[in-house]
């Protein structure tokens, strides 16, 4: 069960409702400065990033703006 703010798991929901394979998100992490960095690439949509303070907040924006763009409400 996700919760509200688990993007990350909503947006792994969204993409195999709609019969994709997760392997068609692929991410990357990194950190500078002590700011973390994500980004997710939809194959054949895009990529969308996000920074945070921890690795999984940084994942949670970008997920979120993935979702997002992808029609998650």
């Amino acid at each position: 069960m996700s919760e509200a703010g688990d993007f990350v798991m909503k947006l792994n929901n969204l993409y195999q409702a709609a019969g994709r394979s997760l392997n068609s998100l692929q991410w990357s992490e990194r950190l500078v400065a002590n700011v973390w960095h994500a980004e997710v690439v939809v194959a054949n949509v895009g990529s969308f990033r996000g920074t945070g303070a921890t690795r999984k907040a940084a994942r949670e924006v970008a997920a979120h703006a993935a979702y997002t763009h992808l029609g998650g409400r």
